[in-house]
């Protein structure tokens, strides 16, 4: 729990590869805890994401998916984010749809879910 809070306040104050190295730490710790974990990905993907390490962060945030399946939506929307932000938006695509399947509801979702639809009609 002290590695979680202090790679938050490293990300909150804009530190995001003190934030990545110590989610990593904490990762490393192998908790028997999928939500915790979940979370861990989650926030590292985010750093690495601010880092310009796309590929990391999509890596990250589909670990972060799969760790937690029943609270995925917001991990998939990650996903879905960094593909985009990759031009894979095949990977996108298919983050929106699992992200939906968890939570059908998910407004974060359904905004890339259009997003892609525009950019797929050239709008």
């Amino acid at each position: 729990m002290h590695l979680t809070a202090k790679g938050n306040q490293y990300l909150e104050d804009g530190q995001y590869a003190n934030a990545a190295a110590t989610y990593t730490q904490a990762l490393a710790l192998e908790a028997p805890n999928p939500r915790a974990n979940a979370a861990l990905y989650y926030n590292r993907s985010c750093a690495h994401h601010r880092l310009g390490r796309l590929w990391l962060a999509l890596r990250d945030a589909t670990l972060a998916a799969e760790a937690d399946p029943r609270r995925s939506a917001r991990a998939w929307w990650r996903v879905a984010d960094v593909a985009l932000a990759t031009g894979d938006i095949e990977t996108a695509k298919e983050a929106v749809a699992k992200g939906l399947t968890a939570q059908p509801g998910c407004a974060p979702l359904k905004k890339i879910q259009a997003t892609i639809a525009a950019d797929i009609a050239g709008i």
